[in-house]
């Protein structure tokens, strides 16, 4: 094709572009040359957007399951003006569809000569699902001096697959974050923003990657801070390595049609082969009502590959080996809600009832079978449902049971291993607005539910489709506040925006600071450490014999006047 050829399909593209987007944005990466488009922030501020960036090549073939690889350049202009597909998922956005080249990230900019502090948005959604464009929407931040970054990274087995092998060991879905990371230092200097001032954040699955990269050997000198959404991956359980993950991974064989699980690379072979949707909805729990995923991100054996994670998180931040970043770290008051209902109306009712110290520690995530864990099991019965029988009375303390197991405890222990090492901003979320997450009962807000905070900073369309809140609604001034908060941890490394307004202290262990995020912003002391102790006990225990169950009464009594009043409402 001639030199001339090519000016000429370049202009036409220049036109075609300005009559279909009415604007056209051309910046220079790595890659090559990029354009972009013009969007409207919630206040009526143009910003440039620019879509569907390839950060690594599509993990097809032979690269499904496998470390990302970083992407090709291309010849031409890469037309960055429209939304690409979400990972391969169940229940995938039908407008926008879903696919297995999915690597994709989105740049948000007010000011493309800029240099401003980059706020990077993981998506939430147990390792299963989620996108970047539903959970981390630009139209609140963009009225702030920030750049924003949202991105794609796989999913469910096609992200988290580990089969002990130096090609699959692991963490893929993990490592496609952090070459996103590293495509984010190379290039968003291009789209204005600082990559000295990275702060990661997310919700959930991205809070607990979020705090996961603040001790992957791989993440070093890629983001600056962390602001994460409940979540941490200091669980008690939060890793499922062993051979458990080959055990998940020869079930997920049998299940798709691959029935030599014992040659690995026989079954590998087999498993590229499957249609992906296959891959990622495959039923390999044993309980789904209360088992939220069974992809995570695991220790990974030295085999020779580059390790995500290399040994225990909380051992890590205990020893102070992790990238000391400014945190704010916090919870909302209830969290998990929803899987109550799917336990008072399933099989798992009975269970609870008759083999506690069975099902607890999978729908609890501690370990199981041992004598630690029945005593454990045992307390835990006592702490939070005290009536003889577990039943529709109990649905305070089952509450109160998930919120503790899946997020607050994990959010807990992380402050306290690293806030005499590094500025931590701890907090819990209790403004009710009308868009929770969860209605329960009465078409009602249950509290505050999981995901309910980002809304605010965040343009929210998984939990919350179609509910945009306007310049006119009750909730604005909290989309203010939150936007304010976030653009000043960004810059700074610390959320007090103005003296005036707030003044939020540091997490110490001897006060016990947090803030408390309501209508107002109170600051308060001991989030939640009478049920936070029994968990202390059992993690720093190492016998069965030393839990107290002194503690539960307080904890027992509240969650049953809790669960009256909000069912009387």
């Amino acid at each position: 094709m001639s030199q001339s050829h090519n000016k000429i399909v370049y202009f036409c593209f220049v036109f075609i572009s300005i009559f279909n987007y009415g604007s056209f944005e051309v910046v220079e990466i790595e890659q090559g040359s990029i354009n972009g488009t013009i969007l409207r922030s919630r206040n009526g501020r143009n910003f440039h957007a620019f879509l569907r960036i390839p950060f690594a090549e599509p993990p097809i073939g032979d690269l499904r399951f496998k470390e990302p690889q970083s992407p090709k350049p291309w010849n031409g202009l890469y037309d960055a003006t429209y939304y690409g597909p979400m990972c391969v998922q169940t229940n995938a956005r039908p407008d926008i569809g879903a696919d297995e080249d999915c690597l994709h990230l989105n740049v948000f900019s007010p000011n493309l000569n800029a240099s401003l502090p980059v706020i990077v948005y993981i998506f939430g959604g147990a390792f299963s699902f989620g996108t970047g464009i539903d959970q981390g929407g630009p139209q609140s931040l963009m009225d702030r001096e920030v750049v924003l970054v949202n991105f794609n990274h796989r999913v469910s087995a096609l992200g988290f697959l580990a089969l002990g092998t130096k090609e699959i060991p692991g963490n893929a879905g993990m490592k496609d974050q952090v070459l996103a990371l590293k495509w984010i230092q190379n290039n968003i200097a291009a789209f204005g923003g600082d990559p000295r001032r990275v702060t990661l954040t997310g919700m959930s699955a991205g809070g607990i990657s979020a705090t996961a990269h603040m001790i992957s050997p791989m993440s070093k000198d890629l983001f600056h801070g962390v602001y994460s959404f409940s979540g941490s991956i200091t669980g008690v359980r939060s890793l499922l390595y062993g051979p458990h993950h080959l055990a998940y991974g020869k079930l997920l064989a049998q299940k798709v049609g691959c029935n030599d699980t014992e040659n690995v690379e026989n079954m590998i072979a087999c498993l590229q082969e499957k249609p992906a949707i296959d891959i990622v909805s495959a039923e390999v729990r044993d309980f789904p009502e209360c088992v939220l995923s069974a992809w995570f991100p695991i220790i990974e054996p030295n085999l020779g590959q580059a390790q995500f994670l290399a040994d225990d998180p909380a051992e890590l931040f205990r020893t102070g080996n992790f990238y000391k970043v400014p945190v704010v770290i916090g919870r909302s008051t209830d969290e998990f809600v929803n899987p109550v209902i799917r336990v008072l109306e399933s099989r798992l009712l009975d269970m609870m009832n008759s083999e506690f110290d069975v099902i607890a520690p999978i729908c609890f995530r501690y370990e199981e079978n041992t004598e630690k864990s029945k005593a454990f099991s045992e307390v835990l019965r006592k702490t939070y449902l005290p009536f003889d029988e577990i039943d529709v009375r109990s649905f305070g303390g089952l509450a109160y049971l998930f919120g503790d197991s899946l997020i607050g405890y994990s959010v807990h222990r992380l402050v306290h291993l690293i806030s005499k090492q590094t500025p931590v901003f701890y907090y819990k979320f209790s403004y009710i607005g009308r868009h929770s997450a969860f209605l329960y009962p009465h078409d009602k807000p249950y509290g505050t539910h999981h995901g309910d905070d980002t809304q605010y900073p965040f343009q929210d369309f998984t939990f919350r489709p179609g509910r945009e809140i306007s310049l006119l609604d009750p909730e604005s001034f909290m989309v203010e506040r939150m936007t304010k908060i976030f653009e000043s941890f960004a810059a700074s490394g610390n959320p007090n925006f103005n003296p005036e307004e707030m003044n939020w202290p540091q997490h110490d262990l001897s006060n016990e600071f947090y803030m408390d995020i309501g209508t107002h912003m109170v600051e308060k002391n001991g989030l939640f450490l009478e049920r936070y102790s029994v968990w202390d006990d059992f993690v720093n225990s190492a016998s069965s014999s030393v839990f107290s169950t002194t503690k539960s009464v307080f904890v027992s009594i509240f969650a049953v006047v809790i669960t009256i009043l909000k069912m009387c409402i």
